[in-house]
């Protein structure tokens, strides 16, 4: 089984546009440019099952009302205000600060960019600290019902933490 997550942060776009590359992929054989990838369609015939969600963040992604630009030789001024928001004061919250404020509190900015949630949490950060606890058990569940043929004891990789499933009380 292959589970596959963009998009976790609103304004980020990159993963985004490569989940729906490879979604291309899997369905035509090519990419959205035109080019062949038969080795991943080989290493998807091997798996039983794909789940692909594109856009992990929607609340964030909503909230960010541009696309991607190439940062190269530009002033990255308003992709930081899209991504990580402003405080009250107009200055950018920028990255890695946006993490200190988590869950954020969005009276305390002029515009909470797409990196929270609407619950003020990040669906998933690699300090684990922010996760919003709520989605832990839906994500295992919507993996523990795309995979009903795991038995008790099967190993599950999940935001990189080994999980064993365990029988349901």
């Amino acid at each position: 089984m292959y589970l596959g997550l963009a998009g976790v942060h609103g304004g980020e776009f990159e993963g985004i546009a490569g989940m729906v590359n490879l979604i291309a992929v899997l369905e035509t054989g090519k990419d959205l440019r035109g080019k062949e990838w038969p080795e991943i369609n080989a290493a998807a015939k091997g798996l039983d099952r794909i789940i692909l969600i594109p856009i992990a963040n929607v609340d964030g992604r909503a909230r960010v009302p541009l696309r991607m630009e190439s940062f190269q030789g530009k002033n990255e001024t308003l992709h930081e205000y899209m991504n990580t928001g402003a405080g009250l004061d107009g200055k950018n919250i920028g990255w890695p600060q946006c993490k200190e404020f988590i869950p954020l509190d969005f009276s305390k900015t002029q515009f909470p960019g797409g990196y929270p949630n609407d619950a003020a949490a990040v669906s998933r950060c690699p300090d684990g600290a922010s996760v919003r606890k709520d989605l832990i058990p839906i994500r295992l569940n919507y993996i523990r019902i795309c995979m009903p043929d795991m038995e008790p004891g099967d190993l599950v990789i999940v935001d990189k933490k080994p999980l064993i499933c365990q029988k349901e009380s």
